[in-house]
Parts: C-alpha cells; structure tokens; sequence
C-alpha cells in the first residue's frame, strides 16, 4: 500500500509567547500581530488594540462603537454596516452608493449548529443542503468553498473574506493558526497555567470550550450549575473560582447570583452578594440618620470633628478607595469587624463565613439587617477616629449599641 506525506514539516518559534517563525510574523509594542509576514496581510490598530486597516487600508478599513462593537466594514468600496440589540447583531446592510432592487430569488435557508455553534450545514426550505461549513477544530473549513452565501462559519464569529481572520468581538481569531490575534484583555486564572498565555483560544481547549467574547472562555457541552456559598467562594479549588474550572470531570460555571432564599424580611428580598448588597443598605441606614427626629444622628459624637455621620459613612461605603472589605473571616468570627492601628481606622471587615442561616448574614439581601451591620460598624469609627465619646464602645456593649440602633433609628 502506497503512503505519502500529507502534513508537511513546520519550524515554530515564540517569543513572549508571540509565534513568530513560520512567516516571520511580527508585533507591535502592545502585544498586536501587525505583519504576517511573507503572502500575508498587515495590520493598524487604534488605542482600544482594534484592527482598524489592513494593509494600510487598501485590503479593508473597520469602524467601531463606543462599546467596542465593530459597526462598520469597508472592502473594494463596499460598506458593510451592523447593528446591535441586547443578543448581538439584529440587522447588517452592503451598500456601494446604488440602491438596487430586491432580488426575487432570495429564498429561506435553515442552519444547522455544531457543539460550538458553528452553523455547519446551510439548509434550503426543500431540504437540500446547500452549503457544508463544518471545521476542523480551530474553524478552519474541511472543505473550503469557492462562494459562500453566509459569512457566520466559526462558533459565533464572523469571517473576513479579506483576511480570512473570524471576528471575534473583543479581538480578531486567526483559525488557521489556532490563536488570537492580540493579547487576552480578559481576567489570568493562577491555578490554571493555560490562561497565562495571552494568546491561546479556549486554553487550547476548543473541543469543550468556546470564546464568543473574545475575552473569556466559556465551556460548551454538558454543564452542570454548581452554587458555591462562604466560605468556599474563594477557594481555589472549587470550580466556582474560574470560568475554566471542572467538577467531576464535567465543565461547570459558577453562578454568583444563585443564592440561598431570603430568610429575613427587609426593605429588600434582592439576591445580591458582596458589593452588590450595599446600595439597599446604604440607602436605608442613610434614610435612617437623616429622620427629622435626629434620635438616630445623634448617637455618634461629632464634636471633635465636625462630621455628620452621613458623611462618613458614605466616605467609608464608596467602592473605589472603601475602607469596607468582604473577607472570610472563619465561622467563628463575627459579622463583621472594625480593625484599626495606633487608633486609627485601617478597614472594616464583613464576614463572608457567616452561615446563611444566621440572622444578620450580610449575603441574605436583607437590607435591614445589613443596614444596622452599617450603623453598627460606624459606631467603632466614630471612637476610632474621635476618640472615647458617646458612641464609644466595649465589646460587651456591641448588644446593647445594637438595641440603640433598632431603638432610634429603625422607622
């Protein structure tokens, strides 16, 4: 039996994790392939990283929105434009300067997705296929097509005829090698070393994973919904850490806003975690020290300072700067925890350790609860910053501080 060489030999070289050997590919200062090198294309990108020419714009020219969509796309003086509703593209339209009528051959066709989403088959309204767009792996075509009538060939990206490179939102996919064209804007996952390179499409993993973003890696396939509570939310381990994570061998996400039903009433029943559970309570405890009555203002000492409470406690709850940090303080440990240096504040801690069943657990929603943890936690900054006063307290009075609050602020 005859035997040939069908995959001839390849010299692969990288630098910084930029392929650069096999046509002698080159980068700009930001990570961007701007030279393909011999037969190939170049490329100009503005300062969002966005190819904006290729070759020097006499292949094509790109425009983009201000939230980094591609909205329009110039090749041979034919401009492609595109328009976006909350699922991606609605609407596109070509237009060389001529209005045409409709054709009336257009007819129906039907696609057909793979596992990644690829449209592998187009399908006519009688059933005959008339276009097979299945890929290897990576979206190069098995069979490439001398006509297309779908320009959607790989996942979810669009494919350039000009440069052959898939469209893929947040930067351009080269399918023929397998990698991106531009650094990964996207979050670095320290337990998993295949994030770190900067280059790879789906952690060169794109038989489970794809990247409709660009950015992120999202499994495909079988998922399984794995909610993940305090204190295992951060733990590493657990496949909720990471969008690339697995758990029993099976791809699997981790769904932050799935939390535990709310046990307690409150001027809010929202799901809400973290940082997301602050503007309820802020907004109440703030209503509460600005009542008219001043019972609940009046139990923090201002005289040495000037300062309403309100003011601090906004100072303190601005996300960007805050002194405020959600931190697994163990099971053991309180709701929350005002720690200071020679007597001065450094952070105020809330427990993410705190079982859902307690009371006063801050991811519960419940905005009347957080809101007194708020009053409560700024009674230790006003002796903090101020010094001893009416507002200062022991750790045996934290009960009583709390019956205060309830006692005068609560409306």
């Amino acid at each position: 039996m005859a035997t040939a060489n069908v995959v001839a030999s390849q010299n692969l070289a990288y630098s910084n994790n930029r392929l650069t050997a096999i046509t002698n590919l080159t980068y700009d200062a930001a990570g961007n392939l701007t030279n393909e090198g011999t037969g190939g294309h170049t490329y100009t990108y503005n300062g969002k990283n966005q190819i904006t020419q290729v070759d020097s714009g006499s292949g094509a020219t790109y425009m983009y929105d201000g939230e980094g969509r591609r909205v329009k796309r110039t090749v041979n003086s034919v401009s492609t434009f595109y328009f976006y509703g909350l699922g991606g593209i609605i609407s596109e339209f070509s237009t060389t300067g001529v209005a045409t009528g409709a054709s009336t051959s257009d007819k129906t066709n039907y696609q057909t997705s793979d596992r990644q989403g690829t449209a592998a088959l187009l399908i006519a309204g009688n059933g005959l296929v008339v276009e097979n767009n299945r890929t290897l792996p990576y979206g190069e075509l098995w069979r490439p097509l001398d006509t297309s009538t779908t320009t959607k060939k790989y996942t979810t990206f669009e494919r350039d005829s000009e440069t052959n490179l898939d469209y893929a939102k947040d930067r351009y996919f080269a399918n023929n090698l397998g990698r991106m064209q531009s650094v990964d804007s996207g979050p670095m996952e320290l337990f998993d070393p295949r994030s770190l390179n900067r280059y790879v499409y789906t952690m060169n993993d794109p038989v489970n994973y794809t990247d409709p973003s660009g950015a992120i890696a999202e499994p495909t396939g079988p998922r399984i919904r794995v909610i993940v509570f305090p204190p295992f939310d951060t733990d590493p381990y657990f496949c909720g850490s990471s969008p690339t994570r697995r758990f029993l061998g099976l791809p699997c996400i981790y769904y932050p806003e799935e939390l535990p039903p709310q046990r307690q009433s409150g001027s809010s029943n929202k799901k809400c975690r973290n940082w997301e559970c602050m503007p309820d309570a802020l907004n109440l405890a703030l209503s509460w020290l600005d009542n008219k009555d001043g019972k609940c203002s009046a139990m923090y000492d201002t005289e040495k300072t000037g300062n309403k409470p309100q003011n601090v406690l906004k100072d303190i709850t601005h996300r960007d700067g805050s002194t405020i940090k959600f931190i697994n303080l163990g099971v053991n440990d309180g709701i929350a925890r005002t720690q200071t240096i020679n007597g001065a504040l450094r952070v105020i801690m809330i427990n993410t350790a705190i079982p859902p069943g307690s009371v006063s657990y801050w991811n519960s929603g419940n905005a009347t609860e957080n809101a007194i943890t708020l009053l409560h936690e700024l009674g230790h900054v006003y002796r903090n910053v101020n010094g001893l006063g009416n507002s200062s307290l022991k750790d045996e009075e934290h009960s009583k501080w709390d019956a205060k609050i309830r006692e005068n602020c609560i409306k």
